[in-house]
């Protein structure tokens, strides 16, 4: 059997191997895994290994492996075919080691196998009927999910939710076909044909089961994009500097001349609970002079990435004895996840419980405070941050709602057409226009089956009508 990959073809049989883990951003000890796959993958684990007994069935074991000189201590995990992942015989090898030693490991490896291409071990899954396209669909949204719902959402896929669904309808609608066609195929054979009446009420309730996965889902495309954080405040606010303190790294620029940021800088920001995308953008004014056309464009750009963010973090310098420009932009760009954040705290000459209770008073809400210079509260900002985005996710409704690709929609949708279709055909009496449209509707839900149609319908057909006697 081959496969194919950027217009070539590949042996499925062929054996192979890549690392399966995310390269660390540095040079340090990770947990990282080798995956081998193919009929020679226990073979080369066995070769590479010391002490290692010889693989003959599922099972763990610790070995060493040497390699310039050194011995690198590993565990093997070995999975015979056809409970594997991929349905092949699999081997894993988990090191913890730094990235170019892993990479070293790959090559040692890769003298007896070839490396994987990108989502090869997934295509084999799939050829071996492991899981079917949807699931391997899901697997990609596995891994590029950035927080708990996208996670979640791409995990029911995985398990195979929809899938299930589906296949449940397609049962049906096959054994309402199977009713039909036998009608039609057997007149002669005194079967009794099913009541109109009935045969509506099916379609009716299959229908609606449908149409609940399209009302009931998520738009697979939408769980790419990331939440937003937004850091919003007058000119020398102290976002710059509270950007680069809340990634821990040097992200905008820091200046005391005002209005130093023009365009939006974005970066992404990982939370305990998530990813999501951390912006700044110029410093927000009342109002800007008619001849400056770059203030002009800064602010419009600025605006019109706040009003977009997921959550608002308000910068006010709470060393300024006066917040009345400061409230009056509030005013104008709060929303309901706006969280204000009182900056610049190294600098205050009252105490923080006093800037805290005119802050509050001020702005009608409790504040934040912290010190991008010292870092105070930068970590109980970070972790509100995390809880509310985390609020939000669970509040969008998506805790048991499906994935959707736009593929899945259009196959469910034509479906859809094709059943009401039917529906009406059922009720004029035209049972063979029936009969097609229940066929392509089954194509739509179900495009691999595990056998065609008409060896489908043909079994339920013989085996609940005794055909010829």
């Amino acid at each position: 059997m081959t496969e194919w990959f950027g217009g070539g073809m590949e042996s499925i049989d062929q054996t192979i191997a890549a690392v399966c883990t995310a390269t660390p951003a540095e040079e340090y000890p990770s947990r990282s895994i080798v995956r081998i796959s193919g009929p020679e993958a226990f073979n080369i684990i066995e070769n590479l290994c010391r002490s290692l007994r010889r693989i003959d069935g599922r099972g763990i074991q610790h070995a060493s492996i040497e390699l310039n000189g050194a011995t690198l201590d590993a565990i093997i995990y070995a999975f015979p075919a056809p409970h594997s992942y991929t349905g092949q015989d699999v081997a894993e090898l988990h090191l913890e080691a730094p990235p170019v030693v892993v990479e070293a490991v790959l090559a040692q490896i890769l003298l007896r196998c070839r490396q994987a291409r990108p989502g090869e071990f997934t295509l084999r899954a799939y050829l071996s009927g492991r899981m079917d396209l949807t699931q391997a669909e899901a697997v990609a949204q596995v891994v590029s999910a950035g927080n708990r719902l996208q996670l979640e959402a791409a995990r029911r896929m995985l398990e195979g939710r929809l899938s299930e669904t589906l296949n449940a309808c397609c049962e049906e609608l096959l054994n309402l076909l199977s009713e039909i066609e036998a009608g039609l195929d057997f007149s002669t054979d005194d079967i009794p044909s099913i009541p109109v009446d009935q045969a509506i009420e099916q379609l009716v309730g299959i229908q609606d089961r449908i149409q609940s996965i399209l009302d009931q889902s998520i738009h697979g495309e939408e769980l790419m994009d990331l939440p937003s954080v937004g850091l919003a405040g007058l000119p020398n606010a102290g976002k710059s500097s509270l950007m680069n303190a809340l990634l821990g790294r040097p992200r905008s620029l820091v200046s005391p001349v005002a209005q130093t940021t023009r365009d939006v800088l974005e970066t992404e920001w990982i939370l305990p609970h998530g990813r999501c995308v951390l912006f700044d953008c110029a410093g927000l004014l009342n109002q800007t002079r008619p001849d400056d056309i770059l203030a002009e464009l800064a602010q419009r750009a600025a605006e019109d990435a706040l009003r977009s963010a997921s959550i608002l973090l308000f910068c006010a310098d709470g060393s300024r004895p006066d917040w009345s420009e400061d409230l009056a932009l509030f005013q104008r760009m709060a929303r309901p996840q706006t969280l204000v954040v009182m900056t610049q705290q190294d600098r205050w000459t009252q105490t923080t419980n006093q800037v805290l209770a005119r802050a509050q008073k001020i702005f009608g809400q409790p504040c934040l405070t912290v010190s991008a210079k010292t870092g105070a509260g930068i970590d109980g900002l970070r972790s509100r941050v995390d809880a509310a985005l985390l609020l939000q996710q669970r509040d969008s409704g998506g805790s048991d709602r499906l994935a959707l690709t736009e593929h899945h929609r259009q196959s469910i949708r034509s479906a859809l057409t094709a059943l009401r279709q039917a529906q009406r055909e059922l009720l004029d009496g035209h049972d063979e226009v029936t009969a097609m449209l229940l066929r392509s509707a089954v194509e739509q839900l179900a495009p691999t089956p595990s056998e065609p149609i008409d060896e489908r319908v043909l079994g339920r057909i013989f085996s609940r009508f005794c055909i010829g006697k």
